[in-house]
């Protein structure tokens, strides 16, 4: 049986956002994490790098996360490669990074 649990971060935690719910995730059996929200290089890459490390497989819907530009000194960054950048640092180690058609579609299916 496949269990969907879907995170939606808006504002920064004091913690990991997952902290509270991984004993609530593990009594009922709960292996798999779906993340999305906002901002990708905080709250979502912070929940799914926790969840990564409590033992969780990880699905981060990559066009339903977003942020902003930054700016580091003088430089700005854009909000589109700090966006990709995070979802690269993520991808293959600490998540599946999907778009949500992926992410329908493979949950639709059967």
């Amino acid at each position: 049986k496949r269990v969907l649990v879907f995170f939606l971060m808006v504002r920064r935690p004091p913690r990991s956002t997952l902290f509270p719910y991984t004993t609530l995730f593990r009594s009922h059996k709960i292996k798999n994490i779906v993340l999305a929200g906002m901002q990708t290089q905080m709250c979502l890459e912070a929940t799914t790098r926790a969840a990564y490390d409590y033992g969780f497989n990880c699905t981060v819907v990559g066009d339903a996360c977003a942020t902003r530009d930054l700016k580091y000194g003088d430089n700005v960054i854009k909000a589109k490669d700090v966006h990709n950048a995070t979802l690269a640092s993520l991808s293959g180690y600490y998540a599946r990074v999907v778009t949500t058609e992926q992410l329908l579609k493979e949950y639709t299916e059967k």
